[in-house]
């Protein structure tokens, strides 16, 4: 009993500062209710390096990406949030674009395979959240050589 006793008392403590409860039934059948911790959202400033040779195309509503053979015509382009960007192969081989990142890890996005598979096909996506989204083509490059991008967005 003391030790359900020191249980109480320090999910008390550790969940003292939310105003969210939650209601405990002890193996006694006596219920509490006590507070809960919540998740809460941190805002923070977001520091991402820009490449020297990153193309500043801030402010634009559009940019095109050409797929070439085997490179992309800007390999790391800085744009606003809201900024609809499209690949377009206008090369010989099949390409697409697959983010470096783990699956809804941060720099995660949908892949773009099956609309740019073939040559003179396109696929269009928008990034609304600020962060560095690093790309490559499967099938010229891996996640760090060969064919890779990236989209950086940032404020302007």
């Amino acid at each position: 009993m003391r030790m359900l006793g020191l249980f109480f008392i320090g999910l008390c403590l550790f969940t003292s500062c939310s105003n969210r409860h939650a209601t405990i039934i002890a193996r006694s059948g006596i219920t509490t209710t006590m507070p809960v911790a919540t998740s809460q959202t941190v805002v923070s400033s977001m520091t991402i390096a820009i490449p020297e040779k990153a193309v500043d195309l801030t402010g634009l509503s559009s940019v095109t990406v050409i797929i070439e053979d085997n490179s992309f015509s800007e390999r790391i382009i800085v744009v606003s949030p809201g900024t609809v960007i499209t690949w377009v192969n206008e090369g010989r081989n099949t390409h697409n674009v697959t983010p470096a990142a783990k699956n809804l890890e941060p720099g995660w996005f949908p892949p773009l395979n099956e609309d740019l598979l073939f040559p003179q096909g396109s696929a269009t996506l928008t990034f609304d959240e600020l962060g560095a989204y690093p790309y490559y083509c499967t099938f010229h490059g891996t996640a760090t050589r060969g064919q890779t991008g990236q989209v950086i967005v940032r404020n302007n």
